[in-house]
């Protein structure tokens, strides 16, 4: 097998939302809209590639909890 690729999201603001956590080891990006946010990394069940998704950090404890919602859609996200 070989090492998976980063594909970035193809909508730009979240592109975006990640390179900047990324480059800056989380200090520019942490807080979105006033919540605290994680990056989330996936691997394509199909494609192989790896996906990194901003999320709005939950604890549960000493646990984080994540929350398929796609943003309050009516629809589940695809991961």
């Amino acid at each position: 097998m070989t090492d998976a690729v980063y594909e970035p999201s193809p909508w730009e603001p979240v592109a975006d939302h990640v390179e900047r956590y990324l480059a800056t080891d989380g200090a520019d990006g942490f807080e979105f809209n006033g919540a605290q946010c994680i990056i989330l990394t996936t691997t394509g069940r199909k494609s192989g590639s790896l996906r990194r998704t901003p999320l709005i950090r939950v604890h549960d404890g000493r646990d984080y909890l994540v929350v398929a919602s796609m943003g309050g859609a009516p629809l589940n996200p695809v991961w």
